[in-house]
């Protein structure tokens, strides 16, 4: 249902923006270009995942849009690992 996506997508962003205000060491220049190239190219929200220097970005992208934002992302070298949530 598109509604959840939009309605967990403004909840990530949430999360992110206070995440970074809450402290300025959450990201850097290179996350935040990564950020706004992934919303530009159809995400609607993302998750920085891990720790310290290693980790990993998750974004949340339609159904309809997600062919052409893997696409987009594996020009700037990003790689697409396919996961499903568990809703148990």
């Amino acid at each position: 249902d598109v509604g959840y996506i939009e309605g967990i997508a403004d909840l990530l962003n949430d999360s992110w923006k206070l995440k970074k205000e809450s402290n300025s060491l959450v990201s850097n220049s290179n996350i935040d270009e990564l950020y706004s190239y992934a919303l530009k190219h159809g995400a609607k929200s993302g998750k920085l995942l891990g720790a310290g220097s290693g980790g990993y970005m998750m974004f949340l992208c339609p159904p309809e849009n997600r062919i052409y934002f893997i696409e987009k992302m594996r020009k700037i070298n990003c790689e697409n690992i396919d996961f499903s949530p568990d809703w148990q």
